[in-house]
């Protein structure tokens, strides 16, 4: 299942570039929630390792085969547009060495990831990504709750539970594409993702990770509609799967309800709806609409907006991050680079689910919905295997020499285990 994850020979110089910009990337970002986790602090070293994978990425988006049409041609303009204006901010403004850091934190990678969606992905790439998930996903089954012994119980406490949060986008959030293309794989890889995703929402149940709760039950709602569709997977395994699923459900929902004490808090949080961002809400709209041009363009990489909460930089009084990802790509780029990611996405998502032949297809567009569902509570773009499937998806999604294939000839190619 996992032999030659890291063997690159067969893959051409490309999808090299490709691997190894995810591979330095989901190290990067290890070692950032490291930082934040055991008060571990090595900017350099990250800084380094984020640099090099942006480096691999744009090798790999520049030397693919793109599709050319206009939509992506303004993609291309408008990122080089935000990109420019951002740099010129490193270079004359006041926050000249915070802006750096930044950028080489891996900031500029965010805008690099989405041009992946201009490239034609292949097949032996996505067999690469999907291996490359499954062990991200076995070591989140390990990793999390051994975190949480080593630390004591530090996923209980509010101000650790970001942290925790972070740790499941890296490792687990990675197998929500293997589950709902679950077809195409054994049955003993399925049981450790579904596992993976068991252990997460159980902890997000614990920690009233609001946002992340309803993306992993959209991943478990769109596996349940792939199993409907699935046409080539034998009867018993479809029941074997039906019954896995059905006992890691009922026993989170035993666990909810024998310990409803512990999961106090996110019952609360719930009912509170999105209250603790209607306030930083209201600022972002109240500061945008006293320069109206703000919301076609952005303010670039480095944009923020004037509150008076959770401010990151005391001297402007200003904020550069907002818990919304639709707001998050008008804060950078504007309705427009909004406007081009949506067109992106929604003719993805008509290509994985009308035109397609196979079912990976529309697991891949399952992922795109599942997204759009996820930037209302939160979803914003960050530096992690979640991020990146989102812009593979719509890139095969929008590869026809992908959606063309039927089911058998996908599965000899890219079945795990």
């Amino acid at each position: 299942m996992l032999k030659g994850l890291f063997e690159v020979k067969d893959l051409s110089r490309v999808n090299k570039a490709f691997f190894f910009g995810m591979l330095l990337m989901t190290v990067g970002t290890i070692f950032y929630t490291l930082e934040s986790v055991i008060d571990l602090s090595i900017p350099l070293f990250r800084y380094l390792l984020m640099s090099l994978s942006t480096f691999f990425f744009i090798k790999f988006i520049y030397y693919s085969k793109k599709r050319n049409n206009i939509i992506n041609a303004t993609f291309i303009i408008w990122t080089i547009t935000i990109t420019v204006f951002s740099f010129n901010e490193i270079i004359i403004g006041a926050n000249n060495y915070r802006f750096l850091k930044r950028l080489l934190s891996g900031e500029i990678l965010l805008y690099i990831i989405p041009l992946i969606s201009l490239c034609e992905i292949d097949i032996s790439l996505i067999k690469k990504i999907f291996q490359f998930s499954f062990f991200l996903a076995l070591l989140g089954c390990l990793l999390v709750p051994l975190a949480d012994l080593i630390y004591q119980n530090a996923m209980l406490k509010e101000d650790s539970s970001y942290s925790y949060e972070n740790i499941s986008r890296i490792f687990t959030a990675s197998g929500s594409i293997i589950l709902l293309s679950f077809p195409y794989h054994k049955r003993k890889i399925n049981l450790i993702v579904i596992s993976s995703i068991f252990i997460s929402l159980l902890i997000f149940l614990l920690t009233a990770r609001r946002n992340m709760i309803v993306y992993y039950l959209g991943v478990i709602f769109f596996a349940f509609y792939i199993l409907l569709i699935a046409k080539k997977i034998r009867k018993l395994h479809k029941y074997i799967i039906i019954i896995n699923m059905i006992i890691f459900l009922s026993l989170l929902t035993f666990l909810f309800f024998s310990y409803i004490e512990y999961f106090y808090y996110a019952i609360t949080r719930f009912k509170s709806g999105f209250e603790s961002r209607d306030l930083i809400i209201e600022e972002f709209f109240y500061d945008f609409n006293s320069s109206p041009a703000d919301w076609y363009t952005g303010r670039g990489i480095f944009g923020s907006f004037k509150t008076n909460v959770l401010i990151t930089d005391e001297s402007f009084g200003t904020r550069d991050g907002i818990e919304n990802g639709y707001l998050t790509y008008i804060l950078k780029g504007g309705y427009i680079y909004l406007g081009i990611v949506v067109l992106k996405s929604v003719a993805a998502i008509y290509n994985g689910l009308i035109k397609s032949k196979n079912t990976i297809s529309k697991s891949f567009s399952f992922i795109i919905i599942i997204y759009y569902i996820d930037m209302v509570g939160f979803g914003i773009p960050e530096n992690h295997m979640k991020f990146l499937i989102i812009w593979v998806s719509i890139a095969a999604c929008n590869n026809n020499n992908i959606i063309m294939l039927n089911d058998n000839q996908l599965m000899k190619k890219i079945s795990l285990g």
